[in-house]
């Protein structure tokens, strides 16, 4: 299944357009967590008010996780 990952705030998004696929939707969402831990462990806080939703190839979110709250692997 292709997947995509949409970064989002309030008034700003950046849309991905080409997707990743996936064998299934919770290995989409895992790959969201590891990414939102990224960001949030890696830029200072500028991510911290984005969310990753997460959206098949038909457009039906599966799964929205804010940044902010992403825990960070130590």
């Amino acid at each position: 299944m292709r997947f995509f990952f949409d970064y989002t705030m309030k008034d700003q998004s950046l849309y991905d357009y080409q997707g990743t696929e996936f064998q299934n939707s919770q290995s989409a969402i895992d790959f969201a967590q590891e990414m939102a831990q990224v960001l949030k462990g890696s830029l200072s806080g500028e991510w911290n008010n984005w969310s990753i939703d997460v959206r098949d190839a038909v457009g039906k979110k599966h799964f929205s996780l804010p940044v902010g709250d992403a825990a960070i692997a130590v």
